[in-house]
């Protein structure tokens, strides 16, 4: 194993969950003692990012800055992907830069970058995936169903639902909601279990609407910690159906790890890289609409093999 040769293995994220979630994921499975560490850059900087990486070094936190070499250091977004051109400028030969996401600059401060194929980016030294890195397999399910094992008592079928929040390709609002709880209305006596999950981004707003909602369909709910611990893992690993909501690539991507029926709700054109990535997977048939019919298909695991490929190119650049 090739990684055994850094020192140090870094991911290194902002406080977007779904960069750390990536970048974390790629970095564990590569080797056990790696560590995370989120950044922050000043405004000027985190505006322009990933521009200007010679005045970005001073900032970042010492435990990037300073780290032991080698130093494998895996970046996610368009922060992260500052870091590393900074640590590449600064440090050289001695860092191996793999960068998470089109960093939407010139590639050579980066030895190797996974993108997925909606962000239309190639090279010799791009892998390609179709969805969003996570750490969603056989053990890490088993494991959610081992530390919610109260959940196994509930009646199947079971029927997670999954919201995200608004952004620039994408409104999850009080209309968007409203249709699909008329839905999951609609489909109730089939359902059986219905648990319902926000997300970090969901508005406080939106959590009441939630909540409201919710209720009246008699589901399990949690959208803040006054509902518990997260339960996230266990809706994805006791499901035998996911919807989840249109926005967010990271999401919709592990709901397709299950090997469950995948389900969403469109209330407007979708536009753009959450276009093309939707239509892959509706191509593929992991992700149809929410009252279409629908069978389980092969879950969507792309981290293994994506590992396989930079252990390769790590013993080939090394070597």
């Amino acid at each position: 194993m090739p990684s055994h040769r850094f020192a140090t293995v870094l991911a290194i994220s902002d406080q977007a969950a779904g960069n750390r979630r990536q970048a974390t994921a790629l970095a564990q499975a590569l080797r056990d003692d790696a560590h995370q560490v989120e950044i922050a850059f000043p405004h000027f900087s985190r505006w322009l990012a990933p521009h200007l990486p010679e005045r970005a070094i001073g900032a970042l936190p010492a435990a990037v800055r300073d780290a032991p070499g080698p130093l494998l250091a895996i970046g996610c977004g368009r922060q992260g992907a500052l870091a590393l051109r900074a640590l590449k400028r600064a440090r050289g030969r001695e860092v191996f830069t793999l960068q998470i996401l089109d960093p939407r600059c010139k590639l050579d401060d980066f030895d190797l970058l996974v993108v997925p194929e909606h962000d239309d980016l190639g090279g010799p030294k791009v892998l390609r995936t179709l969805g969003a890195l996570h750490p969603v397999d056989e053990r890490w399910l088993a494991r959610a169903r081992q530390d919610f094992r109260d959940f196994a008592e509930l009646p199947k079928p079971w029927t997670s639902v999954l919201i995200g929040g608004p952004n620039r390709a994408q409104s999850i609002d009080a209309h968007w909601l409203g249709r699909l709880f008329d839905q999951l209305a609609a489909q109730r006596r089939e359902i059986g279990t219905l648990a319902v999950s926000a997300s970090r981004r969901t508005p406080p707003k939106l959590r009441e609407l939630i909540r409201s909602h919710a209720h009246r369909l008699d589901a399990r709910i949690w959208l803040d910690e006054r509902d518990g611990p997260n339960p996230y893992p266990a809706l994805l690993a006791f499901a035998d159906r996911i919807v989840v909501s249109p926005d967010s690539v990271n999401m919709i991507s592990e709901a397709c790890a299950v090997g469950v029926p995948v389900h969403t709700l469109l209330t407007q054109p979708l536009q753009g890289k959450l276009q093309r990535f939707h239509a892959a997977l509706r191509q593929r048939g992991l992700l149809h609409d929410l009252a279409a019919c629908s069978w389980p298909r092969p879950p969507l695991r792309e981290l293994a093999a994506i590992v396989d490929e930079v252990r390769a190119r790590l013993t080939f650049t090394l070597s």
